[in-house]
């Protein structure tokens, strides 16, 4: 029993981290820490993406979204609302402002998902409390990979992205470097303990804005996440 996190309110885990983390970066290439997979199964305990996918039934739900993905009758440009209830862990909204913006500078700055996802989607335009993700009209036009960027990209806070832009003065290779650690999240663990050899500790946000009716209506049992190295 690790006397910081107590058994009987600790998840462990295993194979996932074998050494000290980097960052809690999204655009870094290599964060090296649990929590930071932005794959077809993306890991929502810090940041969270606009929807979730099962593999089991091949479909996707809302999880910072409000609603199923609207697609106009060309299947062009797909529209996602924002849940209402949505935060950040410093108590300010998850916006739609927020996620142009995260779109925006995964392009600026030429991250892997950038230079990915540019090739599909042309534009990420806000309209209201909605956000509009507008299919490329070239040979590349793909739907598809426009749903997969919705369910696999984590958010991240514009306030932030344009204050840390400002401090590394536009410079990509510094702003993929960031280690972010400061960063606010959205998803209902935030990461206590990084500087370590032996184990990243994750604790549980219980003011995580997903205990609301419109998502889980609940807390995770867990009270630490803990993986050892």
């Amino acid at each position: 029993t690790d006397m910081n996190t107590p058994r009987e309110e600790t998840v462990y885990f295993g194979g996932r981290q074998w050494g000290k983390p980097n960052n809690m970066n999204p655009l870094s290439p290599n964060p090296n820490l649990f929590g930071m997979a932005q794959t077809d199964f993306p890991d929502e305990q810090l940041y969270e993406t606009l929807y979730m996918y099962n593999l089991l039934t091949n479909e996707i739900y809302p999880l910072l979204a409000d609603g199923d993905i609207e697609w106009n009758a060309d299947n062009t440009v797909a529209t996602v609302k924002i849940n209402p209830d949505a935060k950040w862990n410093d108590g300010t909204p998850v916006t739609a402002e927020d996620v142009k913006a995260t779109f925006d500078t995964h392009v600026k700055y030429q991250s892997t998902i950038g230079v990915d996802y540019e090739q599909y989607i042309e534009s990420v335009t806000v309209n209201g409390d909605a956000v509009e993700f507008k299919c490329v009209s070239t040979e590349l036009y793909n739907p598809l990979k426009v749903k997969q960027y919705l369910a696999n990209t984590f958010v991240m806070q514009k306030a932030y992205i344009d204050t840390l832009s400002a401090e590394v003065s536009d410079d990509a290779a510094e702003f993929k470097q960031a280690t972010m650690w400061d960063a606010p999240t959205s998803g209902p663990y935030k990461l206590t303990l990084y500087d370590s050899e032996q184990k990243v500790i994750f604790e549980r946000d219980d003011n995580y804005w997903g205990q609301a009716e419109s998502l889980w209506g609940g807390l995770a049992v867990p009270k630490y996440l803990v993986h050892n190295m």
